[in-house]
């Protein structure tokens, strides 16, 4: 079963109401009830195989965390790291560092930085 991208409508029988609507339910859904079943059963073993791939994924990263910290490298200092990253690629280092700028005026006028 090909994956559904993000961004992109959902096939028939998903229940995409909205507040207020009522959702779908395989009487009125166009599909026949063995597509309907088959729709059902190819969703759940896909999320189930995604779900079982992404803790393979979580064990490989705490594997490297663990290996880390036995080189004595600092894993909270490596997640901030990969935090700030990640906030640079998503919101740009720019608004990154306006709001590490606004922390640390905060920060003196509290009188903690020294």
């Amino acid at each position: 079963m090909a994956r559904r991208q993000r961004g992109q409508t959902p096939g028939p029988g998903h229940n995409s109401a909205g507040a207020g609507q009522e959702s779908e339910t395989p009487d009125e859904n166009p599909l026949t009830k063995t597509e309907f079943a088959r729709l059902l059963k190819d969703s759940v073993d896909q999320i189930e195989s995604l779900l079982a791939e992404r803790k393979q994924v979580n064990d490989l990263i705490a594997d490297v965390y663990t290996m880390a910290k036995s080189h004595g490298l600092d894993t909270k200092a490596i997640r901030k790291i990969i935090s700030i990253r990640a906030a640079d690629k998503s919101r740009g280092r720019d608004a990154r560092e306006a709001e590490e700028a606004t922390i640390l005026n905060y920060m003196n006028s509290l009188g903690m930085l020294g």
